[in-house]
């Protein structure tokens, strides 16, 4: 399984650290053959799939990608509890979600997260991402409206991706697009 690391892009660090945590969770109850036998099944239907994604692809079109200027405050557009984060110039970690979100991969692997930052400034990019993925959210909350956006962004931007074409979304759509199905979801 280590050996697939490369081929899906990921650090044979964190694929190794993965398989250590699942061989020390299935290991003790005896359930690793149960998890092998999972992973081929899969490995079975994907072999016969039509359908498949393909998430090299993505990563690759996507290695270069960067939010554009004033996407970052389009999608905190109208939610009052962001108004502070709207107003940081800095869109990294929205831009790093939505690669994460195109990908289905680790935000922790993102080409943006994995520039050169200095320790500081990796650390609060980090912290910042936290916040918007960690922090329970209600239904209707600002925090989870934003990842409302950022998953309807990131399923055009996948779309454009698999589709090629130009990794280019209008961010007054998907803005209005979930105000839309937010009024929708308050009125029942």
């Amino acid at each position: 399984m280590r050996q697939c690391a490369p081929a899906l892009d990921i650090p044979e660090s964190s694929a190794r650290q993965t398989l250590n945590v699942l061989g020390r969770a299935y290991a003790s109850d005896g359930l690793w053959p149960v998890f092998e036998d999972a992973v081929d099944r899969v490995a079975e239907e994907l072999d016969v799939c039509d359908a498949r994604v393909d998430y090299a692809n993505r990563r690759q079109l996507m290695a270069q990608w960067h939010l554009p200027e004033g996407h970052h405050h389009a999608m905190c557009e109208n939610l009052p509890k962001l108004q502070k984060f709207r107003q940081q110039s800095d869109p990294s970690p929205v831009e790093v979600l939505v690669w994460s979100a195109v990908a289905e991969a680790e935000y922790r692997h993102s080409p943006t997260l994995n520039a050169p930052l200095g320790g500081a400034e990796a650390r609060s990019l980090t912290l910042r991402i936290h916040r918007i993925v960690r922090t329970p959210s209600l239904e209707g909350s600002s925090s989870r409206r934003l990842r409302g956006r950022i998953d309807r962004y990131a399923t055009r931007l996948a779309a454009a991706c698999d589709h090629d074409l130009e990794l280019k979304v209008s961010v007054g759509e998907v803005v209005d697009e979930e105000r839309t199905a937010f009024a929708s979801r308050m009125t029942r």
